[in-house]
This record gives structure tokens, C-alpha cells and sequence, in this order.
């Protein structure tokens, strides 16, 4: 046979193999037996729809719960199992003739994407400080108030109000006036009044509460003579200096009124009887 055909002839042969080994190769990939020149991998994999690669090839996984078994040349092998929303796996198997490596793989979750790093200028960004904006519980507060206390052994009301700046949601600083209601004594007195408040945030908290300033009371005086009083009366008017501490519970309506219940002791300079034990109530609103 001339050489050119010999040539032709192992050409066509050439083809004819390499056409045969590549329709070959996946009844080799599926055959439960192995080949004397091959070993294999059985992969099965969590979640059961990963994709495999094998040397960078991509291979089918089964619908069933089989495991993937793929024959392979002796040899290393990189496998790698990827899947939507879970982390990936790869590993390198060394495979010999005539054995089949199990290979198990489940795969972990994803972990969760950073947060997008933020625009230049934008809040947040390297380019843009950050700024806080701090709760402000600073303004201001008023409060209608009645007592019922004693002057002079007898038991009187008091009318007036209190009020002042707060200060961050505890400290009131201002002042307040009373009037007496229902005697002939006539007695008043008003200050500076300051109030500190415990458990502000609360429904329920407590309040220690004070006035201290002046005042004056009008009051009649029998005329004596000798030590012996006689029917005559004569009109008087005293100026006293006047501190009012308490204690007050304080039940919160809504965050802008409160409703204030205390009991305290006031305390006089006076001549005439005019201290005494005093409770207290008082709507206030404000801060």
C-alpha cells in the first residue's frame, strides 16, 4: 500500500477512536463496574440539586437520592459542589485503580452579605460624620396647686401655683405663690421652688419637692391691760420667712401632664402658730 494511503489510513483510524472514545466516555461515567484502568467517586451532596464539577467539568447530579458515580483516571481530581444561597466546597481526591471514593458533602448556609459600603457625601461615608441627634428633654413646666394644711390649730386650704425651667427631664427650677382660702388670717407667702424628679420616665415616680421664701399674715389680737384683756381687738400684720419640703408621687397621664400627690411640713419664722403639716395636689403640665 503506497505510503499517502497508509497515512490516510491512520487518519481515518485516528478519528474513528477518538469518535468511539468520546461516546465511550459516558457509559463509563455511568457503569456500576468498574474498568481495570479506572477507579471512581460516588458524590452525594446537600442540597441534592448542587452542581459538580470535576476538573472543571460540570456532571448532571441524579433526580433520584443515588449518589452521582463518576469513573475516573487514575490519578488526583479536583471536585467542586456549588449551590444557590449555601458557601462551596472543594476538594482534591486522590483516585486509584479499581477503588471507589465515597465523598459526602453537605453544605453550609451562606454567610450573610456586608452591608453596601455608602456613597462619598452620603450619611455614614468616611467623607461625612456622623451625627447624633441627643434626646432633649430641656423646657418648661406649670402646675395649678391646692393644699390642705393648719394654721393656728385649725385646718385651712391654700390655692396657688408652682412652675420653672426643666432641665433635662428632672430638675425643675422656678417658683411658686399660695393664697389661704377660707380664714381671717389672710396668709400668703412665695418663692423659689425647686423639684427633683425620680423615675421621670416611668408611669409611676417620686418627686422631692421644695419652696422656700416669704410671706405675711393678717390677724387680730385682744387689747390687754395689766395682764387682763378687755372686749377691744386690734388689727395685725406679720412678714415671715417660710420653707415648704415635701414628698410627692407622681403618676404620668401623658408625656405633657402629670398628676402630682404629696405631703410635707411647713416651716415659719412667724410669732403666730403658723406651721404645720400640709398635703398637697397638683396637675402639672410641661416638661
Amino acid at each position: 500500500m503506497p505510503l499517502a494511503g497508509v497515512v490516510r489510513l491512520v487518519v481515518v483510524r485516528g478519528v474513528v477512536v477518538l469518535v468511539l472514545a468520546a461516546l465511550a466516555a459516558p457509559a463509563l461515567a455511568q457503569s456500576p463496574q468498574l474498568q481495570g484502568e479506572f477507579g471512581a467517586v460516588s458524590i452525594r451532596s446537600r442540597p441534592a440539586n448542587a452542581e459538580v464539577r470535576i476538573d472543571g467539568e460540570r456532571w448532571v447530579t441524579p433526580e433520584s437520592e443515588a449518589p452521582l458515580v463518576v469513573q475516573l483516571a487514575p490519578g488526583r481530581h479536583t471536585i467542586e459542589i456549588r449551590a444557590r444561597d449555601f458557601g462551596p466546597y472543594s476538594t482534591i481526591v486522590e483516585v486509584r485503580r479499581g477503588e471507589t471514593i465515597p465523598l459526602n458533602v453537605s453544605l453550609p448556609p451562606a454567610p450573610a452579605a456586608p452591608p453596601a459600603a455608602a456613597a462619598p457625601g452620603s450619611p455614614g461615608s468616611p467623607s461625612s460624620p456622623i451625627v447624633e441627634v441627643a434626646r432633649i428633654d430641656d423646657g418648661f413646666a406649670i402646675a395649678p396647686d391646692f393644699r390642705i394644711t393648719e394654721v393656728n390649730h385649725e385646718t385651712t386650704q391654700f390655692a396657688g401655683f408652682y412652675g420653672g425651667a426643666v432641665l433635662a427631664g428632672q430638675l425643675l427650677i422656678g417658683a411658686g405663690a399660695y393664697w389661704q382660702t377660707n380664714s381671717s388670717t389672710d396668709m400668703w407667702y412665695t418663692g423659689p421652688v425647686v423639684e427633683w424628679r425620680v423615675f421621670a420616665d416611668r408611669p409611676v415616680g417620686i418627686t422631692a419637692h421644695g419652696l422656700f421664701g416669704y410671706g405675711e399674715a393678717d390677724f387680730t389680737q385682744a387689747i390687754a391691760f395689766g395682764g387682763r384683756r378687755h372686749g377691744g381687738h386690734f388689727f395685725a400684720r406679720e412678714g415671715f420667712f417660710v420653707g415648704e419640703p415635701e414628698v410627692q408621687v407622681i403618676a404620668r397621664l401623658t408625656s405633657y401632664m402629670r398628676l402630682h400627690a404629696g405631703v410635707g411640713y411647713r416651716f415659719t419664722s412667724a410669732t403666730q402658730d403658723l406651721s404645720g403639716v400640709s398635703g398637697s395636689i397638683s396637675l402639672q403640665f410641661g416638661r
